[in-house]
Protein backbone atom coordinates (compact mmCIF):
# COMPACT_ATOMS: atom_id res chain seq x y z
CA UNK A 1 0.00 0.00 0.00
CA UNK A 2 1.43 3.37 -0.98
CA UNK A 3 2.37 5.92 1.64
CA UNK A 4 -0.14 8.73 2.13
CA UNK A 5 2.62 11.14 3.11
CA UNK A 6 4.05 13.36 0.35
CA UNK A 7 7.63 12.62 -0.56
CA UNK A 8 10.27 14.49 1.42
CA UNK A 9 12.22 14.86 -1.80
CA UNK A 10 9.31 16.73 -3.41
CA UNK A 11 9.27 19.16 -0.48
CA UNK A 12 13.00 19.68 -0.82
CA UNK A 13 12.82 20.39 -4.54
CA UNK A 14 10.30 23.15 -3.88
CA UNK A 15 12.53 24.63 -1.15
CA UNK A 16 15.58 24.32 -3.39
CA UNK A 17 13.84 26.18 -6.24
CA UNK A 18 12.83 29.00 -3.87
CA UNK A 19 16.37 29.18 -2.45
CA UNK A 20 18.11 29.55 -5.80
CA UNK A 21 15.52 31.98 -7.10
CA UNK A 22 16.16 34.11 -4.02
CA UNK A 23 19.91 33.67 -4.39
CA UNK A 24 19.81 34.89 -7.98
CA UNK A 25 17.91 38.01 -6.89
CA UNK A 26 20.33 38.64 -4.03
CA UNK A 27 23.31 38.23 -6.33
CA UNK A 28 21.94 40.76 -8.81
CA UNK A 29 21.51 43.25 -5.96
CA UNK A 30 25.08 42.74 -4.76
CA UNK A 31 24.14 41.04 -1.47
CA UNK A 32 26.12 37.89 -2.27
CA UNK A 33 29.25 39.86 -3.15
CA UNK A 34 29.16 41.56 0.25
CA UNK A 35 28.53 38.22 1.98
CA UNK A 36 31.61 36.70 0.34
CA UNK A 37 33.72 39.63 1.49
CA UNK A 38 32.42 39.39 5.06
CA UNK A 39 33.18 35.66 5.20
CA UNK A 40 36.63 36.12 3.62
CA UNK A 41 35.75 33.65 0.87
CA UNK A 42 37.96 34.01 -2.20
CA UNK A 43 39.54 37.31 -1.30
CA UNK A 44 41.95 36.85 -4.22
CA UNK A 45 39.78 37.74 -7.14
CA UNK A 46 40.90 38.09 -10.73
CA UNK A 47 38.13 40.62 -11.41
CA UNK A 48 34.66 41.56 -10.30
CA UNK A 49 32.84 39.86 -13.16
CA UNK A 50 31.69 36.28 -13.42
CA UNK A 51 33.68 34.07 -15.81
CA UNK A 52 31.84 33.60 -19.09
CA UNK A 53 32.47 29.85 -18.94
CA UNK A 54 34.35 27.45 -16.68
CA UNK A 55 36.71 24.68 -17.67
CA UNK A 56 34.78 21.38 -17.81
CA UNK A 57 37.42 19.76 -15.58
CA UNK A 58 36.00 21.76 -12.66
CA UNK A 59 32.81 19.66 -12.71
CA UNK A 60 34.21 16.81 -10.58
CA UNK A 61 37.39 18.46 -9.36
CA UNK A 62 37.74 17.62 -5.64
CA UNK A 63 40.09 20.63 -5.30
CA UNK A 64 37.92 23.08 -7.22
CA UNK A 65 38.75 26.69 -6.41
CA UNK A 66 35.12 27.63 -7.05
CA UNK A 67 32.35 27.59 -4.48
CA UNK A 68 29.98 25.01 -5.92
CA UNK A 69 26.86 23.05 -5.02
CA UNK A 70 26.55 19.57 -6.57
CA UNK A 71 23.17 17.87 -6.35
CA UNK A 72 23.18 14.15 -7.14
CA UNK A 73 20.20 11.92 -7.73
CA UNK A 74 21.30 8.29 -7.40
CA UNK A 75 19.02 5.36 -8.24
CA UNK A 76 19.95 1.91 -6.89
CA UNK A 77 17.96 -0.90 -8.46
CA UNK A 78 16.95 -4.13 -6.70
CA UNK A 79 18.22 -3.52 -3.16
CA UNK A 80 17.33 -5.40 0.01
CA UNK A 81 15.70 -8.82 0.36
CA UNK A 82 12.62 -7.63 -1.56
CA UNK A 83 14.56 -6.17 -4.53
CA UNK A 84 13.28 -2.68 -3.81
CA UNK A 85 14.19 0.56 -5.53
CA UNK A 86 16.36 2.96 -3.49
CA UNK A 87 16.71 6.61 -4.46
CA UNK A 88 19.19 8.92 -2.76
CA UNK A 89 19.28 12.67 -3.28
CA UNK A 90 22.72 13.90 -2.17
CA UNK A 91 23.26 17.61 -1.50
CA UNK A 92 27.01 18.24 -1.51
CA UNK A 93 28.00 21.90 -1.06
CA UNK A 94 31.74 22.61 -1.30
CA UNK A 95 33.19 25.85 0.08
CA UNK A 96 36.91 26.78 0.25
CA UNK A 97 38.23 29.32 2.76
CA UNK A 98 41.63 30.99 2.47
CA UNK A 99 43.64 30.64 5.69
CA UNK A 100 46.90 32.34 4.67
CA UNK A 101 49.08 33.07 1.66
CA UNK A 102 50.11 29.42 1.59
CA UNK A 103 47.14 27.41 2.85
CA UNK A 104 43.41 27.10 2.38
CA UNK A 105 40.74 24.77 3.76
CA UNK A 106 38.11 23.04 1.63
CA UNK A 107 34.88 22.05 3.36
CA UNK A 108 32.68 19.36 1.84
CA UNK A 109 29.26 18.38 3.19
CA UNK A 110 27.16 15.39 2.12
CA UNK A 111 23.45 15.55 3.02
CA UNK A 112 21.57 12.41 1.87
CA UNK A 113 17.79 12.33 1.48
CA UNK A 114 16.66 8.74 1.01
CA UNK A 115 13.58 7.07 -0.46
CA UNK A 116 13.43 3.30 0.05
CA UNK A 117 10.84 0.91 -1.32
CA UNK A 118 8.40 0.97 -4.20
CA UNK A 119 4.98 0.31 -2.69
CA UNK A 120 5.43 1.18 0.99
CA UNK A 121 7.91 4.02 0.61
CA UNK A 122 9.96 5.37 3.49
CA UNK A 123 11.48 8.79 2.99
CA UNK A 124 13.87 10.58 5.28
CA UNK A 125 17.19 12.18 6.02
CA UNK A 126 20.30 10.02 6.32
CA UNK A 127 23.48 10.64 8.31
CA UNK A 128 25.20 13.90 7.31
CA UNK A 129 28.96 13.76 6.70
CA UNK A 130 31.22 16.81 6.97
CA UNK A 131 34.78 16.63 5.60
CA UNK A 132 37.55 19.20 5.84
CA UNK A 133 40.75 19.18 3.77
CA UNK A 134 43.68 21.45 4.53
CA UNK A 135 45.60 22.04 1.32
CA UNK A 136 48.53 24.20 0.18
CA UNK A 137 47.89 26.97 -2.34
CA UNK A 138 50.03 26.53 -5.45
CA UNK A 139 49.99 26.91 -9.21
CA UNK A 140 51.25 23.41 -9.99
CA UNK A 141 49.47 20.51 -11.65
CA UNK A 142 49.46 18.40 -8.49
CA UNK A 143 47.21 19.02 -5.52
CA UNK A 144 46.70 17.27 -2.21
CA UNK A 145 44.70 17.73 0.96
CA UNK A 146 44.07 16.04 4.29
CA UNK A 147 41.84 16.51 7.29
CA UNK A 148 39.08 15.02 9.46
CA UNK A 149 35.71 13.58 8.42
CA UNK A 150 32.74 13.57 10.83
CA UNK A 151 29.46 11.69 10.42
CA UNK A 152 26.50 12.98 12.41
CA UNK A 153 23.58 10.74 13.55
CA UNK A 154 20.96 12.84 11.76
CA UNK A 155 18.97 10.00 10.18
CA UNK A 156 15.22 10.28 10.68
CA UNK A 157 14.83 6.49 10.79
CA UNK A 158 17.06 3.68 12.05
CA UNK A 159 17.03 2.06 8.60
CA UNK A 160 18.46 5.23 7.04
CA UNK A 161 21.46 5.73 9.35
CA UNK A 162 23.65 4.35 12.10
CA UNK A 163 22.58 6.32 15.22
CA UNK A 164 26.30 6.85 15.79
CA UNK A 165 28.76 9.70 15.88
CA UNK A 166 31.69 8.67 13.70
CA UNK A 167 35.04 10.30 12.89
CA UNK A 168 38.15 9.46 10.91
CA UNK A 169 40.84 10.74 8.54
CA UNK A 170 40.34 11.81 4.94
CA UNK A 171 43.08 12.38 2.34
CA UNK A 172 42.97 13.39 -1.33
CA UNK A 173 45.39 13.63 -4.24
CA UNK A 174 44.86 14.92 -7.75
CA UNK A 175 46.55 15.81 -11.04
CA UNK A 176 45.00 18.68 -13.00
CA UNK A 177 45.89 20.15 -16.38
CA UNK A 178 44.02 21.81 -19.23
CA UNK A 179 42.45 18.54 -20.44
CA UNK A 180 42.69 15.88 -17.71
CA UNK A 181 41.62 15.58 -14.12
CA UNK A 182 42.84 12.40 -12.38
CA UNK A 183 42.56 11.96 -8.66
CA UNK A 184 40.57 10.68 -5.76
CA UNK A 185 40.04 10.64 -2.03
CA UNK A 186 40.19 8.05 0.76
CA UNK A 187 38.13 8.28 3.96
CA UNK A 188 37.66 5.88 6.86
CA UNK A 189 35.39 6.57 9.82
CA UNK A 190 34.84 4.71 13.09
CA UNK A 191 32.00 5.16 15.58
CA UNK A 192 32.91 7.02 18.77
CA UNK A 193 29.53 7.36 20.46
CA UNK A 194 25.78 7.39 20.04
CA UNK A 195 22.71 5.41 21.00
CA UNK A 196 22.73 2.76 18.28
CA UNK A 197 23.90 -0.82 18.77
CA UNK A 198 25.72 -0.97 15.43
CA UNK A 199 29.42 -0.13 15.48
CA UNK A 200 30.74 1.76 12.46
CA UNK A 201 33.89 0.97 10.51
CA UNK A 202 33.34 2.33 7.03
CA UNK A 203 35.71 3.06 4.14
CA UNK A 204 34.92 5.34 1.22
CA UNK A 205 37.16 5.69 -1.85
CA UNK A 206 36.18 8.24 -4.50
CA UNK A 207 38.34 8.05 -7.64
CA UNK A 208 37.67 10.49 -10.46
CA UNK A 209 38.86 10.67 -14.07
CA UNK A 210 37.62 13.48 -16.29
CA UNK A 211 38.58 14.29 -19.89
CA UNK A 212 37.63 17.56 -21.56
CA UNK A 213 36.30 17.00 -25.09
CA UNK A 214 35.78 20.71 -25.74
CA UNK A 215 34.67 23.80 -23.82
CA UNK A 216 31.20 22.35 -23.29
CA UNK A 217 31.43 18.56 -23.12
CA UNK A 218 33.49 16.18 -21.00
CA UNK A 219 33.74 12.46 -20.22
CA UNK A 220 33.78 11.47 -16.57
CA UNK A 221 33.99 8.46 -14.29
CA UNK A 222 33.57 9.07 -10.57
CA UNK A 223 32.39 5.85 -8.85
CA UNK A 224 31.91 5.55 -5.10
CA UNK A 225 33.85 2.52 -3.80
CA UNK A 226 32.92 1.54 -0.25
CA UNK A 227 33.56 -1.13 2.34
CA UNK A 228 31.37 -1.73 5.39
CA UNK A 229 33.78 -3.72 7.53
CA UNK A 230 31.03 -4.67 10.01
CA UNK A 231 29.12 -6.76 7.49
CA UNK A 232 29.29 -10.54 7.44
CA UNK A 233 30.45 -11.91 4.10
CA UNK A 234 31.31 -9.51 1.27
CA UNK A 235 32.04 -6.00 2.57
CA UNK A 236 33.08 -4.19 -0.61
CA UNK A 237 31.00 -2.39 -3.21
CA UNK A 238 33.05 -1.73 -6.36
CA UNK A 239 31.28 0.08 -9.24
CA UNK A 240 32.63 0.28 -12.79
CA UNK A 241 31.29 2.77 -15.29
CA UNK A 242 31.07 6.43 -16.19
CA UNK A 243 29.25 8.89 -18.36
CA UNK A 244 29.20 12.27 -20.06
CA UNK A 245 28.66 15.82 -18.93
CA UNK A 246 28.08 19.28 -20.29
CA UNK A 247 28.71 22.81 -19.06
CA UNK A 248 25.68 25.05 -19.60
CA UNK A 249 25.39 28.81 -19.18
CA UNK A 250 21.99 30.24 -18.22
CA UNK A 251 22.18 34.01 -18.44
CA UNK A 252 24.89 34.76 -15.83
CA UNK A 253 24.76 31.34 -14.17
CA UNK A 254 27.10 28.45 -14.99
CA UNK A 255 25.85 24.90 -14.37
CA UNK A 256 27.34 21.46 -14.98
CA UNK A 257 25.01 18.63 -16.01
CA UNK A 258 26.13 15.02 -16.11
CA UNK A 259 24.84 11.47 -16.30
CA UNK A 260 26.71 8.34 -15.23
CA UNK A 261 25.83 4.65 -14.96
CA UNK A 262 27.69 2.03 -12.93
CA UNK A 263 27.69 -1.76 -12.64
CA UNK A 264 28.75 -3.09 -9.25
CA UNK A 265 31.15 -5.89 -10.11
CA UNK A 266 31.52 -6.63 -6.38
CA UNK A 267 28.78 -5.96 -3.85
CA UNK A 268 27.35 -7.40 -0.60
CA UNK A 269 24.21 -9.50 -0.61
CA UNK A 270 20.99 -7.54 -1.20
CA UNK A 271 22.86 -4.54 -2.58
CA UNK A 272 22.16 -3.11 -6.03
CA UNK A 273 23.96 -4.40 -9.12
CA UNK A 274 23.26 -1.22 -11.12
CA UNK A 275 23.36 2.42 -10.12
CA UNK A 276 22.52 5.46 -12.23
CA UNK A 277 23.40 9.02 -11.31
CA UNK A 278 22.22 12.38 -12.57
CA UNK A 279 24.04 15.43 -11.25
CA UNK A 280 23.49 19.14 -11.54
CA UNK A 281 26.25 21.35 -10.16
CA UNK A 282 25.86 25.07 -9.67
CA UNK A 283 29.01 27.22 -9.67
CA UNK A 284 29.04 30.44 -7.70
CA UNK A 285 30.63 33.46 -9.32
CA UNK A 286 33.77 34.19 -7.34
CA UNK A 287 37.04 32.47 -8.09
CA UNK A 288 40.71 32.70 -7.22
CA UNK A 289 43.90 31.23 -8.63
CA UNK A 290 44.74 28.29 -6.42
CA UNK A 291 45.89 25.60 -8.83
CA UNK A 292 46.78 25.26 -12.48
CA UNK A 293 45.24 27.92 -14.69
CA UNK A 294 46.14 28.05 -18.40
CA UNK A 295 47.72 31.31 -19.48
Amino acid sequence: MKSKHPSLIKYFLVIFFIFFTSFGFAEEKGFVRELYRDLNIFDRLEDESRPKMINPREADNPFSHLVNFPIQFNTHRKTGPDDEMKNVLNLKPQVPFILSDDWYVLTKTDIPIVTKGTDSTKDGLGDITFTTWFSPINDQHWAWGAGPAISFPTATDTTLGTDKWSVGPSVALGYIDETWLIGGSFTNIWSVGGEGDREVNFTSILPVVSYKINQKYFLVSSPVITSNWRLDGETWTVPVGGGIGRIVKFDRHVVSLQFQSFYNVIHPDHEAEWTTRFQIQYFFPKKRKAFFEPK
